[in-house]
């Protein structure tokens, strides 16, 4: 895993609420009866979901570097990995909110604070949220490349875009950006999630292309 710039730490903002709570999981590493609920700008919201979404984010980094409870740093990963427990295979998952996040085992306050605090102070470059939806510059250069390229077919069948969203890119480019992209009609978060995991196809594509 690559260092993190470092930069200063922003206070962390939490709220007491008899309630609700973000997370119950009396195992998250300390006990939950204080019910903290975590207020999270959504900027800072893409940068932890950025992180447990990052094939390099093993479990080592989590439980030694960010310092997570070892259970719950084991469960996001596998959880992650999906059910062939290997990272970049097709059966991999996202997590695409912190409601997600919180579901894992033994991932409650704790851990979401112990995120957010790691996050402030390393943050990952360049991450853009747009409808919800993360991608890292690598990722989003690589969608503008793929949408401008593709062709009509490979966007509604290969990309397995909704039919009108595939029309309107392939007529409507070229794009300059993902959030350029999303302001398309019919291409929302279903669309940029679809986008977002075609990624690696696209990445080959752009190699062979250099080759």
């Amino acid at each position: 895993m690559k260092r993190f710039n470092s930069v200063s730490a922003i206070c962390l903002a939490l709220v007491v609420c008899s309630s609700c709570a973000i997370g119950d999981d009396p195992l998250d590493g300390e006990t939950d009866s204080f019910n903290q609920k975590l207020v999270v700008p959504s900027a800072e919201v893409a940068m932890i979901l950025a992180l447990v979404n990052n094939p390099d984010t093993d479990i080592a980094f989590l439980d030694y570097v960010v310092a997570l409870n070892e259970l719950a740093a084991i469960h996001i990963v596998e959880y992650r990995r999906g059910a062939d427990q290997l990272d970049g295979s097709l059966d991999d998952r996202r997590f695409d909110s912190l409601e997600e996040l919180d579901h894992v085992a033994y991932v409650g306050p704790f851990a979401l604070k112990r995120l957010h605090e790691f996050v402030l102070a390393n943050p990952l470059p360049d991450i853009e949220l747009v409808e919800g939806v993360e991608f890292t510059a690598d990722e989003a250069a690589t969608v503008v490349w793929g949408i401008n390229t593709a062709s009509l077919f490979e966007l509604d069948i290969e990309v397995g875009l909704e039919a009108r969203a595939a029309k309107n890119l392939t007529a409507l480019g070229p794009f300059q950006s993902v959030t350029e992209i999303s302001e398309v009609p019919y291409v929302g978060p279903f669309a940029l999630r679809t986008l977002r995991g075609y990624v690696d196809v696209w990445d080959a594509d752009k190699d062979g292309q250099v080759d």
